[in-house]
């Protein structure tokens, strides 16, 4: 009998970045009620869904970051009107 892993089951080993700052602490990554608490600093082996869960908010943040530094129209407006004032 083959045993074929779901999508994202298979383990896969992962380092995240640690310092003594803002990243020390482990990372808790939850997926439909499923947890995996990734410890910083060490290469581990975590299922591959949870890496990339993590890897989609990162990018997300990346994006919002940007969005915010580009600044919607409403904000450059808003910007522009505190500007005369």
């Amino acid at each position: 009998m083959i045993c074929m892993l779901g999508k994202g089951e298979e383990l896969v080993k992962v380092q995240l970045f640690k310092d003594n700052n803002r990243y020390a602490k482990d990372v808790l990554v939850v997926i439909d009620g499923e947890s995996c608490l990734m410890e910083r600093g060490t290469t581990i082996e975590v299922k591959k869904k949870f890496v990339d869960a993590l890897g989609l908010a990162c990018q997300l943040q990346f994006d919002n970051i940007a969005i915010f530094q580009q600044g919607t129209p409403e904000y450059m407006a808003f910007k522009n009107e505190l500007k005369k004032a």
